[in-house]
């Protein structure tokens, strides 16, 4: 049953690692480390381990059971099951402490003659609650969020998605039916607000709309579906963008010269958008005339990276998740000519986490 070449590294639908077989130490027979990823590998390694899984999630989806972390919801939109805090009050101290950081690092940034730009995307949940089950759990984002911004200084410049989302409700679902990111629609609408602010100083910056894109209707793979073990059979959506405003460009990424499309044809959402996570990437268009950007977040950024291409001179991005340097963000604004430093710490389990944000600002290792 087991693979003989220890070859699968891996799941496209678990979404992770396999972990692999540790190589033989009759040392280590006794270390339960060795032992513990020895076990492990069997599990991962086994034959059809992946059709298994899929049976297994198709059992308890007939079964009515839920999946511990993921929630099948109405017209079969999956959520991720939110981290609801024990303690309010040290949840409280904790988002103040996160304001507080920012503060910090954007009046630095603010300190090179640089604007500050945070954006924060909501949980799907909170803005699809019609689309919930009713033993979802209750979350507090919007009392959340309305606590970190009272703490926010005027060096930041705030982006709430969420609010564009209600207000503009009866255009959306903003998010893709079986993943936790923002689709096009939602992304656009947090990308006119961003160009918004950038007008002022570039006026005569091009102000792109969805009718200047086209898209194809793909089945989106997503991420909550694969790690249920793609029980679900996705609507069409719009995902791929076939035509676009034009552009020309050089792209490097982790320091050498790329290759990977703006927008992809594959239908998972990291395929679609800048051809998937990387720690570093620098893009350089022909418009000279336009505005330069630095742009730091996790996966959340990738559609709006896409965006804003077209409308800029230069856009660096980085996702310290892959990165392992010494340099903050506030080094990285300090060494580039970006007039523009927007940050995405928005995460698919926790509204606004402090870890995140203290990762995404470079300061995780210091």
């Amino acid at each position: 049953m087991l693979t003989a070449d220890n070859h699968k590294k891996w799941s496209e639908m678990e979404w992770r690692n396999y972990t692999q077989f540790p190589q033989l130490d009759w040392k280590s027979l006794f270390d339960m480390k060795y032992l513990k990823q020895l076990e492990t590998a069997f599990t991962d390694q086994i034959q059809y381990r992946e059709q298994f899984v899929h049976q297994y999630y198709s059992l308890m989806h007939s079964c009515g059971l839920s999946y511990l972390k993921h929630v099948v919801g109405k017209e079969d939109q999956l959520f991720g099951v939110p981290l609801i805090p024990d303690d309010l009050e040290k949840r409280k101290s904790e988002l103040i402490a996160a304001a507080e950081l920012v503060n910090e690092e954007a009046a630095k940034i603010a300190a090179l003659g640089k604007t500050f730009i945070y954006i924060h995307f909501p949980r799907k949940d909170t803005v699809m609650e019609e689309y919930l089950p009713w033993y979802y759990p209750i979350s507090h984002e919007a009392e959340e969020i309305a606590l970190f911004r009272e703490h926010l200084s005027d060096d930041v410049v705030f982006i709430n998605a969420y609010e564009l989302f209600l207000q503009n409700q009866e255009e959306g679902p903003f998010y893709y039916q079986t993943d936790h990111h923002a689709n096009f629609d939602g992304a656009m609408l947090v990308y006119h607000d961003l160009i918004k602010i950038v007008s002022n100083h570039y006026p005569a910056i091009p102000k792109y709309t969805k009718a200047d894109y086209t898209l194809a209707l793909r089945r989106m793979d997503g991420t909550y579906n694969r790690t249920i073990g793609r029980i679900i059979i996705p609507d069409e959506e719009p995902l791929n963008v076939v035509s676009s405003p034009s552009l020309s460009y050089q792209r490097w990424d982790m320091d050498k010269e790329s290759d990977q499309p703006i927008f992809g044809d594959q239908n998972t959402y990291s395929s679609a958008y800048m051809g998937g996570d990387f720690g570093h990437t620098l893009i350089k268009t022909t418009q000279n005339d336009g505005p330069s950007f630095l742009i730091s977040g996790l996966s959340f950024t990738n559609i709006l990276e896409a965006l804003v291409l077209p409308v800029c001179r230069s856009m660096e991005s980085l996702d310290y998740r892959y990165l392992n340097v010494e340099e903050t963000l506030y080094d990285y604004a300090a060494a580039c000519d970006a007039e523009y430093v927007v940050f995405v710490p928005s995460t698919s389990t926790v509204s606004i986490g402090l870890s995140y944000i203290r990762q995404q600002l470079g300061l995780a290792v210091k």
